[in-house]
This record gives structure tokens, C-alpha cells and sequence, in this order.
């Protein structure tokens, strides 16, 4: 490996080999001792941001090397843990210059943990990074973007604004009890989070409570994840791998019944089956500005960050200037978390996806919020034409179709398949199409079809905050036809 960068031994990283540091990150970035022989110390110079992790990035002659936890013009201390393909992912050693965006995070598993990798950067620099990642995916795609087209960025709390978190469970040989928290890779060692401080108050602490849980009484279930959501009530699935036992689930239903905690547990290719209480009680959010509620089972998907989503409804409104004469697609509507609150706007809304369940659920909903603008329809949105017609209609059935005037997409992480980009920009007659994606990359490529005939333009591009202190967004473009 040719890295044309200073090499030192640990014992040079001393307070004296380095430029003046807080403390605090002097404490925080010591690497611990390593027996002789372990990696060499590099030092270079941080340049850019990772497009996935939000990682530093130091060029080096032959490969890049990812940095956690560094700040674009810092100068580091770091080693390489790991050599890919063509990148290196380096672990930071201390700081030798630092940058005056960097703060003192809040949480003190940061370190550690996956969860949060921007925590230790100012926020209004961490909302610049998302949006130049987005930017750069385009850039690379062919698109270019001004900045009159580029719109404020959408942002809610910093702290407490999780409703669902996903955590890993791992057994701990050396202390000799299983750790719950978020794993940093596949082949990493679990962390165990005491207190996670983006997570929902009523979630936060129950980590710690769950690895006492399944340490004490659920050895034997082989638990693998630990789903948990904080609607109307907290919800927790145990997704293990072994039947459960009577005794253990009596002790389920104990935990559930003293904190107060929905109780389910769920084994692969198998219902999800209620513990405490035991008749499957089912989890619901509001929308205050819409007067709507929105149930839904524990296993099913909804927004994360409620205050965002909520604030990125009244966006789809304004961006495609949802007007009482049109009539609106939303495709992937879920459980009919855009199609509900924005029928109140629209003439009527047509909901599609692939999901079956979550259409039925959606259906439901509209009938309990006494909704009746509002069309949901199982499809396989993959095959594109034959969702509309040849003439560009939407097709209810075979003696119902709609013209549609609007369109929004909220893609999932791999965007929209590209039969479907076609029929969009050939048959659709929709005036104006929102594409909303968690995934940049996605989008990037998607938008190189939905725009090359020059049919439809790019207006306005954003990001949505869904999950402030981490690299994870959403991205959005508005398209509208020539």
C-alpha cells in the first residue's frame, strides 16, 4: 500500500506532536494502546465527504480512505482497519487541526455507534453536506443544477424525533451477556446503547432495559433484532430464530404488562403474534393540520420523523400546487401517508402500490377518516403500461379511467423501475411529477431518463431532514412539463 503521507508511531501522538486541542477531544479520539506490530498512524488531510456515509475523505495515491468522524479541512491521525476494492476505511486517531464547525457531541456513545455519523458537526453544515452529496450524485449523472433551483432545506428537532428504531441483538462472550444496540457492520462488534438521544423519550433508555431482558430470561430464543415504535403506545417485536417456550413467554408478557410496552414477537415467514396484551392492539399517528389518523400494525413501515413528514405533506402542496379541480397519482402511497392528508386539497387521489396489505390498510384508513376522494389500487408498479393506458389514462378498471394531472412519487431506496420512468414521460400527460427518494443515487438515475427527451425539466430540488445528526435523507425533485 503506497500512501504518500506522514507515517508516525503511536507514542508521536502526544499532546505535543499535535496542534492545541480541546480535551475533551483529546480523550475522545485516543486510539487505545496497540501491542507492537499493530497498524501504522497516517496523517493526512480531510477533502471531501464519503457520498454514502458522510465519512471524511483523504486522497491518497492509489485509493481513497474513509474517515468516520472527521470534518472537511481537518488534518487527522488515523490507521487502516479495512482495504476494499477500491477504497481504504481508515479509524480516526486524534486530530491534529481542528475544524470550527466540529462540536462536542451529544451523545456519549458516539464514538462507537453507527447511528448518528454527523453528530460532530455543526448543524447547519451537516444540512450543506446532505445537499452537496445529492448535488454531487447529479453532477456525476449529467445533471446539472443552479442555484435558483435549489430550495431551503426542510428541518424539525434535533433531538427526541425518532418513532422506530431497528436494534441488532448480539451475544457479548467478555461480558458474558448479549448487547442491544446498533451493530456497525457485519463483521463488528455490537454496541450495547444505554441511552439513544435522537430516539423517541418513551424509546431512548430501552436498550439497556432489553439486554437485562434477554441476558436474564431469553437465551435460548436466539432473538436476532428488536423492532420498537412509539405511536399512541410503544410497540416492541422480538424477531428470534427459536420457538418460544411458555415460560418465556410469560416473562414477555410480565415485561410488557409492568412498562406499559405492546409486546409481539415475529419468526421468518411467520404472523406476527401479539404477547402483551395478547388481543393485538394496533399503533396509530396523527396529522393535527389534517385532522387525520393513520393506523397501522407494528410491522408496518411509517415515517420516522413525524414533524418532518408532516411539514414535507404541506411542501407536496405548495411544489405541485395541488388545486381543487385536479386529480392526483401517488405512487408507493403506503398506508396513505401523502394520499390521505392530501385529499383534502386535490379533486381526487389515486394511492398505488405493490403491497397488498398496506393497500387494504390504506382503504381502511380513508373509510375510519371519512374520506371519499380517494382511489387506493394494488399494482405491480413495475410494469409501467399497465398502469396507464396508451393514451396516457390511469386505469381504476376496465370501464374507470382517470386523466391524471399531477403525480407524486415517494420512491423506495431503489427508486422506480425504468419501464416505468418511460411510461411516465410518454404517456402520462401530468403537468408536474414529484419524485421523493431516500436514496440519491437512486434518484440521479432515475431523473437521467425521466429527462433526456427534454419533455420534462428539472424546477426545484431539496433535501428533507428526516434524521438530523445521520447521513440518512430524503431527496426531492420537481419536474414539469415543456
Amino acid at each position: 500500500m503506497r500512501i504518500d503521507l506522514i507515517v508516525l508511531p503511536l507514542q508521536a501522538l502526544s499532546k505535543r506532536a499535535i496542534s492545541p486541542l480541546p480535551r475533551i477531544f483529546l480523550r475522545r479520539y485516543r486510539a487505545a494502546p496497540k501491542k507492537p506490530g499493530g497498524p501504522p498512524v497516517y496523517r493526512g488531510e480531510v477533502t471531501s465527504y464519503s457520498e454514502f456515509s458522510g465519512s471524511g475523505v483523504i486522497e491518497t495515491e492509489d485509493k481513497k480512505v474513509f474517515v468516520p468522524r472527521t470534518i472537511v479541512g481537518e488534518t487527522v491521525y488515523y490507521s487502516i482497519r479495512n482495504e476494499r476494492e477500491d477504497y481504504y476505511k481508515g479509524y480516526l486517531e486524534d486530530v491534529a487541526k481542528v475544524s470550527p464547525l466540529r462540536v462536542e457531541p451529544k451523545c456519549g456513545h458516539f464514538e462507537k455507534c453507527v447511528g448518528c455519523e454527523l453528530m460532530h458537526i455543526k448543524y447547519d453544515e451537516q444540512l450543506k453536506i446532505k445537499l452537496r452529496v445529492v448535488l454531487q450524485f447529479f453532477e456525476e449523472h449529467g445533471i446539472t443544477i443552479s442555484k435558483k433551483q435549489i430550495l431551503e432545506p426542510l428541518r424539525g428537532s434535533l433531538w427526541d424525533y425518532a418513532k422506530h428504531a431497528m436494534f441488532d441483538v448480539e451475544y457479548d462472550k467478555i461480558q458474558e451477556k448479549f448487547a442491544v444496540g446498533y451493530r456497525p457492520s457485519k463483521h463488528a462488534l455490537q454496541t450495547e446503547i444505554e441511552r439513544c438521544e435522537v430516539l423517541d423519550p418513551r424509546l431512548a433508555e430501552l436498550p439497556h432495559k432489553l439486554s437485562k431482558l434477554v441476558t436474564k430470561f431469553l437465551p435460548e430464543m436466539n432473538v436476532t433484532n428488536i423492532d420498537v415504535s412509539a405511536l399512541n403506545n410503544v410497540s416492541i417485536i422480538f424477531i428470534h430464530e427459536n420457538p418460544l417456550t411458555e415460560i418465556e413467554k410469560k416473562y414477555l408478557a410480565v415485561f410488557g404488562r409492568e412498562g406499559n410496552f405492546w409486546v409481539y414477537t415475529y419468526m421468518k415467514k411467520s404472523p406476527l403474534v401479539p404477547i402483551w396484551p395478547n388481543n393485538g392492539e394496533f399503533l396509530f399517528y396523527t396529522l393535527p393540520s389534517y385532522n387525520i389518523q393513520i393506523k397501522l400494525k407494528p410491522n408496518h413501515s411509517f415515517p420516522r420523523n413525524l414533524e418532518v413528514h408532516e411539514k414535507l405533506i404541506g411542501l407536496v402542496e405548495n411544489l405541485l400546487d395541488i388545486q381543487p379541480t385536479d386529480t392526483v397519482l401517488n405512487m408507493y402511497c403506503g398506508l396513505g401517508n401523502f394520499a390521505l392528508p392530501l385529499s383534502r386539497k386535490a379533486k381526487r387521489i389515486a394511492g398505488v402500490d405493490t403491497n397488498r396489505e398496506l393497500i387494504d390498510w390504506a382503504k381502511q384508513n380513508a373509510i375510519e377518516n371519512r374520506i371519499t376522494n380517494v382511489q387506493f389500487l394494488h399494482r405491480e408498479i413495475a410494469r409501467g403500461s399497465k398502469l396507464l393506458n396508451v393514451h396516457g389514462y390511469l386505469v381504476l378498471s376496465k370501464t374507470d379511467e382517470w386523466t391524471i394531472d399531477k403525480i407524486l412519487i415517494d420512491a423506495p431506496f431503489g427508486g422506480i423501475p425504468q419501464d416505468m420512468s418511460r411510461s411516465l414521460l410518454m404517456l402520462s400527460g401530468a403537468k408536474k411529477i414529484l419524485y421523493i427518494s431516500p436514496h440519491p443515487l437512486a434518484l440521479a438515475r432515475d431523473l437521467t431518463l425521466l429527462t433526456r427527451n427534454g419533455t420534462l425539466k428539472i424546477s426545484k430540488v431539496g433535501v428533507a431532514d428526516i434524521a438530523p445528526n445521520s447521513a440518512n435523507l430524503k431527496a426531492f425533485v420537481l419536474l414539469e412539463r415543456t
